[in-house]
């Protein structure tokens, strides 16, 4: 699953899974993520990694099909936990970039 311009995310509430933050185009030319961090004030959902996408990448984009993720431009991000409800909960992923810059993006998930 991927988070792009429409940073909605949709997981099980039993469901273990990698997530992906494609920001190849946020971006500036050149650019690569250096580090990153994720937060949520959601006590039931854990963040179990985050990481930099260290090689280019094919997945799977639901319905969309397939996705082609740059390596250092792309945030790794592992969900588990999470209660059933129809509020979204928000999940903030932040990141340094090689130009000094840093940037935060807010991911809007919903639990089923």
């Amino acid at each position: 699953m991927s988070c792009r311009t429409e940073t909605v995310i949709c997981k099980h509430r039993d469901s273990a899974r990698t997530y992906y933050v494609d920001l190849d185009e946020a971006l500036p030319a050149g650019v690569t993520i250096v580090t990153v961090s994720a937060s949520t004030d959601d006590a039931s959902l854990s963040i179990d990694s985050t990481g930099v996408l260290g090689a280019d990448a094919v997945i799977q984009n639901g319905a969309c099909g397939d996705l082609t993720l740059k390596a250092n431009r792309a945030i790794l991000l592992a969900l588990s936990g999470g209660v059933s409800s129809v509020d979204e909960v928000i999940i903030t992923v932040s990141w340094s970039q090689s130009d000094g810059d840093s940037d935060a993006i807010d991911c809007r998930l919903f639990v089923e």
